[in-house]
Protein backbone atom coordinates (compact mmCIF):
# COMPACT_ATOMS: atom_id res chain seq x y z
CA UNK A 1 0.00 0.00 0.00
CA UNK A 2 1.08 3.23 -0.88
CA UNK A 3 0.93 6.55 1.24
CA UNK A 4 0.90 10.01 -0.62
CA UNK A 5 1.62 12.37 2.07
CA UNK A 6 1.24 16.74 1.08
CA UNK A 7 4.33 17.67 0.99
CA UNK A 8 5.28 21.61 0.53
CA UNK A 9 8.13 22.76 -1.80
CA UNK A 10 11.98 23.30 -0.50
CA UNK A 11 12.22 25.89 -3.19
CA UNK A 12 9.97 28.44 -3.64
CA UNK A 13 8.20 29.10 -6.98
CA UNK A 14 9.27 32.49 -8.98
CA UNK A 15 7.79 35.07 -10.29
CA UNK A 16 9.09 37.12 -12.37
CA UNK A 17 8.61 40.75 -13.25
CA UNK A 18 9.88 42.82 -16.12
CA UNK A 19 9.63 46.67 -16.18
CA UNK A 20 11.54 49.56 -17.74
CA UNK A 21 10.92 51.45 -14.53
CA UNK A 22 9.91 50.79 -10.79
CA UNK A 23 7.60 52.94 -10.36
CA UNK A 24 5.79 51.08 -13.57
CA UNK A 25 5.08 48.36 -10.60
CA UNK A 26 3.17 51.63 -8.46
CA UNK A 27 -0.24 53.06 -9.18
CA UNK A 28 0.65 56.59 -10.54
CA UNK A 29 -2.46 58.39 -9.47
CA UNK A 30 -2.21 56.89 -5.99
CA UNK A 31 -0.41 60.26 -3.47
CA UNK A 32 0.55 58.28 -1.13
CA UNK A 33 4.36 57.69 0.04
CA UNK A 34 6.16 55.12 -1.32
CA UNK A 35 5.98 52.46 1.08
CA UNK A 36 2.45 52.90 1.28
CA UNK A 37 1.76 53.18 -2.60
CA UNK A 38 -0.97 50.91 -4.53
CA UNK A 39 0.19 48.13 -6.97
CA UNK A 40 -0.29 49.10 -10.49
CA UNK A 41 -3.94 47.11 -11.31
CA UNK A 42 -2.39 45.28 -14.07
CA UNK A 43 0.86 44.48 -11.91
CA UNK A 44 -1.55 43.23 -9.27
CA UNK A 45 -3.31 41.17 -11.87
CA UNK A 46 -0.15 39.76 -13.22
CA UNK A 47 1.37 38.71 -9.97
CA UNK A 48 -2.00 37.22 -8.42
CA UNK A 49 -2.58 35.15 -11.71
CA UNK A 50 0.14 33.43 -11.28
CA UNK A 51 -0.30 32.83 -7.46
CA UNK A 52 -3.50 31.32 -7.86
CA UNK A 53 -1.84 28.61 -10.25
CA UNK A 54 0.86 27.23 -7.33
CA UNK A 55 -0.19 25.10 -4.80
CA UNK A 56 -1.75 27.09 -1.54
CA UNK A 57 1.12 26.15 0.69
CA UNK A 58 3.98 26.46 -1.54
CA UNK A 59 6.67 29.38 -0.73
CA UNK A 60 6.56 31.93 -3.66
CA UNK A 61 9.30 34.57 -4.17
CA UNK A 62 8.99 37.12 -6.73
CA UNK A 63 11.64 38.74 -8.77
CA UNK A 64 11.39 42.25 -10.27
CA UNK A 65 13.99 43.09 -13.20
CA UNK A 66 14.00 46.44 -13.86
CA UNK A 67 16.15 48.05 -16.76
CA UNK A 68 16.63 51.60 -15.06
CA UNK A 69 17.42 51.46 -11.84
CA UNK A 70 16.74 54.85 -9.74
CA UNK A 71 19.00 57.04 -8.27
CA UNK A 72 18.53 55.96 -4.34
CA UNK A 73 20.14 52.83 -3.13
CA UNK A 74 17.97 51.63 -0.94
CA UNK A 75 15.36 50.64 -3.73
CA UNK A 76 15.06 46.85 -3.05
CA UNK A 77 14.13 47.07 0.64
CA UNK A 78 11.43 49.94 -0.09
CA UNK A 79 9.76 48.16 -2.70
CA UNK A 80 9.88 44.93 -0.90
CA UNK A 81 8.06 47.14 1.73
CA UNK A 82 5.39 48.37 -0.18
CA UNK A 83 4.53 45.47 -1.80
CA UNK A 84 3.94 43.75 1.24
CA UNK A 85 2.21 46.68 2.79
CA UNK A 86 0.21 46.67 -0.45
CA UNK A 87 -0.74 42.92 -0.23
CA UNK A 88 -1.30 42.54 3.72
CA UNK A 89 -3.76 45.68 3.03
CA UNK A 90 -5.86 43.88 0.57
CA UNK A 91 -5.87 40.87 2.86
CA UNK A 92 -7.17 43.22 5.76
CA UNK A 93 -9.96 44.55 3.34
CA UNK A 94 -10.35 40.75 1.95
CA UNK A 95 -11.48 39.40 5.49
CA UNK A 96 -13.26 42.72 6.51
CA UNK A 97 -15.70 41.62 3.45
CA UNK A 98 -15.57 38.37 3.97
CA UNK A 99 -17.27 39.34 7.50
CA UNK A 100 -19.33 41.38 6.17
CA UNK A 101 -20.85 38.75 3.45
CA UNK A 102 -21.02 36.10 6.15
CA UNK A 103 -22.64 38.51 8.82
CA UNK A 104 -25.45 39.34 5.57
CA UNK A 105 -25.91 35.26 5.27
CA UNK A 106 -26.61 34.62 8.63
CA UNK A 107 -29.38 37.56 9.22
CA UNK A 108 -30.18 36.32 5.58
CA UNK A 109 -31.04 32.89 6.70
CA UNK A 110 -32.51 33.35 9.69
CA UNK A 111 -34.52 35.67 8.10
CA UNK A 112 -35.89 32.82 5.45
CA UNK A 113 -35.88 30.45 8.68
CA UNK A 114 -38.33 32.66 10.47
CA UNK A 115 -40.78 33.07 7.43
CA UNK A 116 -40.46 28.97 6.76
CA UNK A 117 -41.57 28.87 9.91
CA UNK A 118 -44.30 31.09 10.03
CA UNK A 119 -45.56 29.47 6.43
CA UNK A 120 -45.48 26.04 7.76
CA UNK A 121 -47.09 27.57 11.13
CA UNK A 122 -50.49 28.80 9.01
CA UNK A 123 -50.58 25.88 7.31
CA UNK A 124 -51.50 23.65 10.07
CA UNK A 125 -53.32 25.92 11.60
CA UNK A 126 -55.45 26.18 8.03
CA UNK A 127 -55.73 22.70 7.98
CA UNK A 128 -56.84 22.60 11.42
CA UNK A 129 -59.56 24.89 11.28
CA UNK A 130 -60.76 24.32 7.46
CA UNK A 131 -59.79 20.58 6.44
CA UNK A 132 -60.80 20.03 2.69
CA UNK A 133 -59.63 19.95 -0.89
CA UNK A 134 -58.51 23.96 -0.72
CA UNK A 135 -57.03 24.25 2.62
CA UNK A 136 -54.39 21.17 1.41
CA UNK A 137 -54.15 23.26 -1.77
CA UNK A 138 -52.87 26.51 0.62
CA UNK A 139 -50.88 24.12 2.95
CA UNK A 140 -48.93 22.63 -0.12
CA UNK A 141 -48.53 26.12 -1.41
CA UNK A 142 -47.45 27.59 1.71
CA UNK A 143 -45.21 24.98 2.27
CA UNK A 144 -43.45 24.92 -0.98
CA UNK A 145 -43.12 29.19 -0.81
CA UNK A 146 -41.72 28.66 2.56
CA UNK A 147 -39.19 26.28 1.79
CA UNK A 148 -38.51 28.11 -1.86
CA UNK A 149 -37.62 31.16 0.28
CA UNK A 150 -35.63 29.39 3.28
CA UNK A 151 -33.82 27.79 0.06
CA UNK A 152 -32.76 30.97 -1.74
CA UNK A 153 -31.12 31.94 1.89
CA UNK A 154 -29.21 28.84 1.61
CA UNK A 155 -28.06 29.34 -1.42
CA UNK A 156 -27.14 33.03 -0.56
CA UNK A 157 -25.26 31.78 2.43
CA UNK A 158 -23.25 28.82 1.24
CA UNK A 159 -22.86 29.48 -2.53
CA UNK A 160 -22.67 33.39 -3.24
CA UNK A 161 -19.38 33.77 -1.13
CA UNK A 162 -17.60 31.37 -3.35
CA UNK A 163 -18.64 33.78 -6.06
CA UNK A 164 -17.34 36.90 -4.11
CA UNK A 165 -14.35 38.04 -4.51
CA UNK A 166 -13.91 38.18 -0.56
CA UNK A 167 -12.86 34.93 -0.57
CA UNK A 168 -11.39 33.86 -3.71
CA UNK A 169 -8.06 33.31 -2.19
CA UNK A 170 -5.61 35.50 -3.84
CA UNK A 171 -3.96 37.52 -1.10
CA UNK A 172 -3.13 34.58 1.02
CA UNK A 173 -0.03 34.28 -0.19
Amino acid sequence: MQYRFKTTRASPHRIQVFVDRIEQLFNSMDPSPFPDKDLDEDAEEFIVSWVQEFPTNDPISLVIQVNQLPARGDVQESVQTAIHNYFAYRMKLKGFELRRLLKQGRTSLFIGLAFLSACLLISHMLIRQWPGTWSDLVQESLTIGGGSQCGDRWKFFFMNGGQSDAVDGSTKK
